[in-house]
């Protein structure tokens, strides 16, 4: 099972094929390609050294292992190869590790609840070739890509990818463990050592995978509000049309230690910036602008992306307001973070992109089709 022997036939076509793509960035032809040879259990085996070293030179040693993980979690490698693997150990490897998690961390992986969720990452990617797309956001889309080396064939499918998995995870029969196993382990960790667990400002968009998010912030910001068009709960109460009373509530809020959570690309507020977006053009509401500046706090972009393998939080810190700046200065800088943060989401992985009615409307030039998401 070592790397020298593979069984006479020299260099698997399957390699040639694997360092083009990884050389072209093709994430998607990647994802492919991995899962075809992690359905074949038998030529993994023979060529896993080869494959970890093509990966690991391309920075991509995650994205393989990601790929054995749900290979193991839907079935496609069978026990006894499993067991093998986890007792001799992968002679490949020079740290002298298995190729595989160790059997204790195999046992995660043979739960009910991880074969689910790993097998849903899969059904998307089956479902994504059902999933239609509209030709003019593609076409508007993949032409402010800033991925240049891929080609549409794989950033189409990395698309409808996104909306597959998005309309998976959305089902109400898939929560609670299920969408933890679908987290990276490392989650609460990163979330620490990036707010410090104080009481911040969390800038999102009509954008990603909602009910991602969701559970994120129900899961590790539990020390927060949403700021919603309406909110009952004392004594935070503002309704769509008291917007001077809703930023006052939002002061309270944070001034009593709590986190607010507000998206400016939103419908609320009157006070509006604008923004140019993947080469359209947009406005967002400045209610968190005034916040930030006001508090002083530390303000984060949040988004929920798909990344080798699981969902990870994107948290990336807004500028903070400094002591004497003025309110219209701090806004230009705030603006002009928000803004480029939507352009590195709309125009980064395919994989990512889930988009709602008021940004579709937006790039197709429909500004009435998104007026009433909330």
């Amino acid at each position: 099972m070592s790397t020298a022997d593979s069984g006479g036939a020299g260099r698997h076509p399957f390699l040639d094929r694997l360092g083009k793509a990884l050389t072209e960035t093709r994430t998607v032809k990647i994802e492919r390609l991995l899962q075809s040879i992690c359905g074949r259990p038998a030529l993994l085996s023979r060529h896993f050294g080869e494959i970890e070293q093509l990966m690991r030179a391309h920075g991509r040693q995650a994205v393989f292992d990601a790929a054995v993980r749900r290979a193991i979690a839907s079935g496609d490698i069978p026990e006894t190869m499993l067991k093998k693997f986890a007792e001799a150990g992968s002679p490949a490897r020079t740290d002298g590790t298995s190729v595989f998690p160790p059997a204790a961390g195999n046992a995660r992986l043979h739960t009910d609840v991880w074969r689910n969720a790993g097998s849903i990452v899969e059904r998307a990617w089956q479902l994504a070739d059902e999933i239609d797309i509209d030709p003019r956001l593609a076409e508007k889309l993949f032409t402010r890509t800033q991925l240049p080396n891929m080609i549409r064939e794989d950033w189409q499918r990395g698309f409808r990818f996104a909306a597959a998995l998005e309309s998976l995870t959305g089902d109400k029969g898939f929560e609670g463990e299920e969408m933890a196993a679908l987290f990276h382990p490392e989650t609460g960790t990163r979330l620490r050592d990036a707010s410090n667990q104080q009481p911040a400002l969390y800038v999102i968009g009509h954008l990603g995978f909602t009910a991602a998010r969701n559970y994120f912030i129900r899961k590790y910001l539990k020390n927060s509000i949403p700021f919603r068009p309406s909110l009952n709960r004392p004594p935070y109460v503002w309704e769509l049309n008291d917007g001077r009373t809703a930023l006052f509530c939002g002061l309270r809020a944070l001034s009593a230690g709590l986190s607010i959570i507000v998206a400016p690309d939103g419908p609320m507020g009157t006070l509006r910036s604008a923004v140019e977006v993947a080469g359209s053009e947009a406005a967002i509401s400045t209610g968190a602008v005034f916040l930030a500046h006001e508090t002083r706090l530390e303000v984060f972009w949040l988004n929920i992306e798909f990344k080798d393998g699981c969902f990870v939080p994107v948290l990336v810190k807004a500028p903070q307001a400094l002591p004497k700046e003025k309110l219209k200065d701090y806004q230009l800088r705030f603006v002009n973070f928000y803004q480029d943060m939507l352009n590195r989401y709309f125009t980064g992985d395919p994989a990512n992109l889930v988009i709602r009615n008021r940004w579709k409307a937006t790039f197709l030039g429909d500004a009435q089709q998104g007026a009433g998401e909330e």
